[in-house]
């Protein structure tokens, strides 16, 4: 169920993304929009094993009393 909602969100995030909105602030209503009232949460992106911050924006979709991460 977690990963059927979360590829529910589809190609949205890259349209952003071709229009350099990355930001959490711009990602999230996104996200909102098509889950259904689930909670999202949408972050700065961290990479790498000491979490450095990059360009970007991650994003989890909570099912029940899990999460399914995209990005």
């Amino acid at each position: 169920m977690a990963k059927r909602i979360a590829g529910a969100v589809g190609p949205g995030p890259e349209r952003l993304r071709k229009q350099g909105r990355i930001s959490p602030d711009e990602v999230r209503p996104l996200v909102e929009q098509v889950t259904g009232g689930r909670r999202v949460e949408a972050g700065i992106r961290l990479v790498g094993a000491a979490n450095q911050k990059t360009d970007g924006t991650d994003y989890g979709i909570w099912v029940g009393r899990t999460g399914n991460a995209a990005r």
